[in-house]
């Protein structure tokens, strides 16, 4: 047997008791109301658990306990068995009779570590659509000389606006200017990912050298620099994707590194990759979880790896 043979048999064994354990879980919280552990010579149902199962007192404690909070939560009750007391435990004390059905199917498809990012941010939101807001809002930090050009500015409009209504019309303002000059000039960071959306002016020789922009580029080509050539999604595109965020996941508040590019818009639905956005890991997940067909086709891709 090689390496990879004997890491595949560990790996399976492995697997195989915790299928069991979850089971002896399941039936703990019944083997504790009938006083089985009694009748058969155990002082405690701790005892019987660890002499007969192997199980330790903590985790037989949290079981119990999951068990009483779950006691009118059948579905709940059943992911027990099927994917352990622990995944089930962050639930435990968030679901309702209404909500039951829709927390046992978060249990069954995320992972441990996503079911912790979510249920975090449900206490905090107490919705099921958490992290979407990323898609609306936006925080940006201003330092001293930003914050003193912006109230420059907001100074200059004249009217007594918020700062939120000021930045509107300085946005609106920038691009009716843009709209008129017909030219764009972006400021380029000192480093950072150079992809399609960035646009740039050069000086050359005593003149501006314009680059040609996604606009020009699409007259050129007749089409939109979006439109893929199949689902892989271009290195550039994936660097301004990034860019976009500094690196960080696009979900509010989260402030983890980018690990997957998602595409807002399923690709079997409409074949673009204008909806890009960068997540990390755990959230890439929660955004899969809408039941749709492509959902399904990506949870049954995780199984298989």
């Amino acid at each position: 047997m090689n390496d990879l043979e004997l890491h595949h048999r560990f790996k399976k064994l492995g697997t195989i008791r915790n299928k069991i354990t979850y089971k002896l879980l399941a039936l703990l919280p019944e083997i504790a109301a009938r006083k089985i552990y009694e009748k058969k010579g155990y002082r405690t149902v701790h005892e019987y658990a660890a002499r007969l199962a192997g199980l330790t007192p903590d985790v037989v404690t949290k079981a119990l306990a999951v068990a009483k909070k779950l006691s009118d939560k059948p579905l709940l009750q059943a992911q027990i068995e099927k994917v352990g007391i622990h995944k089930v435990s962050l639930v435990a004390s968030l679901a309702t009779i209404e909500t039951e059905k829709i927390w046992a199917e978060k249990v069954e498809n995320m992972s441990k570590k996503t079911l912790e990012v979510f249920t975090k941010e449900y206490r905090q939101t107490g919705s099921f659509d958490v992290g979407r807001a990323a898609d609306e809002s936006l925080k940006i930090e201003l330092d001293h000389e930003m914050q003193k050009m912006f109230y420059k500015l907001k100074k200059e409009i004249g009217a007594n606006l918020s700062n939120k209504e000021a930045l509107r019309v300085i946005l609106a303002n920038f691009k009716k200017n843009e709209t008129k000059t017909g030219e764009k000039v972006v400021y380029k960071p000192k480093s950072t990912f150079p992809g399609k959306d960035f646009d740039r002016r050069e000086k050359r020789s005593g003149e501006i050298v314009e680059k040609r922009t996604d606009e020009a580029r699409e007259k050129k080509v007749g089409k939109s620099v979006y439109e893929p050539k199949g689902r892989y999604v271009a290195v550039k595109t994936k660097r301004t994707t990034i860019a976009k965020t500094a690196g960080t996941c696009t979900y509010t508040n989260c402030t983890k590194a980018i690990e997957n590019i998602h595409n807002k818009t399923p690709y079997s639905v409409r074949k673009t990759h204008e909806d890009l956005v960068g997540l990390c890991k755990e959230h890439h997940e929660m955004a899969h979880q809408s039941g749709s067909e492509t959902d399904e086709n990506y949870r049954r891709h995780k199984m298989m790896k």
